[in-house]
């Protein structure tokens, strides 16, 4: 139950390390901030969802602690503008236009990531939407959903980096092992699962990302010849090109 005293194997993102101190350090969350902060959420960047008009999947942003953006910024590019004296180089952000089906089939799978997310914050806050019993303090909200099995991604890896108040990391030291010892002797910890399905997912957008590169550049190869050409170049992993094709064009 106390992911705070396992290793971390979460990846908290430094730039994001100042964000999470900011929230742990508030004396009062609101139950829609702790349920983002405890699911892995900085608020302060959170857009609002919102289902596409015309393309029926989600869309608004979320920026998690590890660094993480959903759906991940436009992308910044220059562009050659003609002058009357000379041209010059003008910095433009590439909308997100559709080129392709490939394009659309990724932004609908962030959108379906995004939804997941937020379904879980819709999760917890029915869990604790109860004024009477309801947390105040970061330190609270924690213990409360700890104490209820609610995964907490970035805990250990705070605990590590000295991110938490001293009043929480003390806290935290009087709680019992007994139950992490039973817990992770039989099966591995909620934190090591929440990572593990993002690295595959992280995986999986990498091989697609490669696949739709590669169809703009030759675009008349089989499926075979993607995912083959994948396995070799591209697969950290070491992941067969079998298992590769059959993730490369979702």
């Amino acid at each position: 139950m106390d992911l705070s005293l396992n290793k971390s194997a979460y990846e908290l993102h430094k730039s994001m390390e100042q964000r999470l101190k900011f929230w742990l350090n508030m004396d009062a969350w609101s139950l829609d901030d702790a349920a983002q902060v405890l699911s892995g959420i900085d608020p302060d960047k959170t857009i609002a969802p919102q289902t596409h008009p015309n393309l029926g999947y989600l869309q608004g942003a979320v920026t998690l602690f590890s660094g993480r953006q959903i759906p991940e910024p436009p992308t910044r590019e220059y562009r050659l503008v003609g002058g009357e004296l000379s041209d010059s180089l003008e910095l433009v952000n590439n909308s997100g236009n559709f080129s392709d089906d490939a394009e659309y089939e990724s932004r609908k799978e962030e959108g379906y990531e995004l939804q997941a997310y937020f379904d879980r914050c819709t999760s917890f806050t029915r869990l604790f939407n109860n004024p009477s019993t309801c947390p105040v303090s970061p330190n609270e909200w924690i213990e409360r959903a700890l104490s209820k099995k609610v995964s907490i991604p970035w805990l250990a890896a705070a605990k590590e980096r000295g991110l938490l108040p001293n009043n929480m990391t003390e806290e935290f030291g009087k709680m019992k092992q007994s139950n992490i010892a039973s817990n992770t002797r039989h099966s591995p910890s909620n934190i090591k699962r929440e990572v593990r399905k993002l690295e595959t997912q992280e995986m999986y957008k990498a091989w697609q990302k490669a696949y739709r590169i590669l169809k703009q550049k030759r675009p008349n190869m089989s499926d075979v010849w993607y995912s083959d050409h994948i396995a070799k170049t591209d697969n950290p992993k070491n992941r067969s090109a079998e298992t590769i094709r059959a993730h490369m064009a979702k």
